[in-house]
């Protein structure tokens, strides 16, 4: 535990420390701040989002090199082995710049047999079906209630999952309604492998997801390129 006077001698040099570490990372990852880029992202959003665009990046950016590394739930985004984390959130982690991407526009799915054959054709038939949850937005129903003028209290819990993924291929394999996040799931919408069962059926969230990193790595080279790419509109 710093002492008073260490807690005021932390203040006064911790903006000069930054620097010099910012300096040190553009000098390790290559001449003329380019190199590579440590990265860590939820695999469901990196294989259906970030993935298809990276070639995208690869042909504007060349000189610089993407390493991604094993994602953890509850990364520490200033650990020594990350340069930046894509995170699931509300875009509010201690010590980090966060940036939204997407995934705050939720879509309502079904599958196309079984569930399917039972009509949903008002908000209020969705009880009628088994409603999968993911466990990190348990409130996802009541929110969803909340849009559309339902009460959703009492309604029975469903099978929960761990990822978008793997909620989505129970929803295609006619185990139940789920909600999920439109950009992980357009694909699928567009291939006729799931239904929205009502016309304009989600919500809009407080939840998304955002490339997050520490203020110390704010001036990487690598970093800013990857940062501006993703935030540019071709991007998203």
């Amino acid at each position: 535990m710093l002492t008073p006077a260490g807690e005021r001698y932390e203040d006064a040099v911790r903006e000069v420390l930054a620097r010099i570490e910012a300096a040190t990372l553009e000098l390790v990852a290559g001449d003329g701040g380019v190199g590579s880029l440590r990265v860590s992202s939820l695999p469901t959003f990196a294989a259906k989002w970030l993935i298809p665009r990276l070639p995208q990046f690869q042909q504007q950016h060349p000189e610089v090199t993407l390493h991604f590394v094993p994602y953890v739930q509850g990364y520490d985004v200033g650990q020594p082995g990350l340069d930046c984390s894509i995170l699931f959130g509300d875009g509010h982690w201690p010590g980090a710049r966060a940036h939204y991407l997407a995934g705050n526009d939720v879509a309502l799915i079904a599958p196309r047999t079984r569930v399917a054959d039972w009509a949903i054709e008002t908000p209020a038939d969705v009880r009628r079906h088994t409603l999968l949850r993911h466990g990190t937005v348990p409130q996802a129903w009541a929110r969803w209630g909340e849009a559309h003028g339902v009460d959703t209290a009492g309604w029975p819990a469903g099978p929960q999952f761990d990822q978008f993924q793997t909620l989505i291929r129970a929803v295609m394999a006619g185990m139940g309604l789920g909600l999920v996040p439109r950009c992980l799931v357009q694909d699928e919408i567009a291939a006729g492998l799931v239904r929205e069962p009502l016309s304009a059926g989600g919500y809009r969230s407080d939840l998304g997801y955002w490339l997050c990193y520490p203020e110390t790595r704010s001036r990487l080279q690598p970093l800013v390129c990857f940062r501006d790419w993703l935030l540019q509109p071709e991007a998203a």
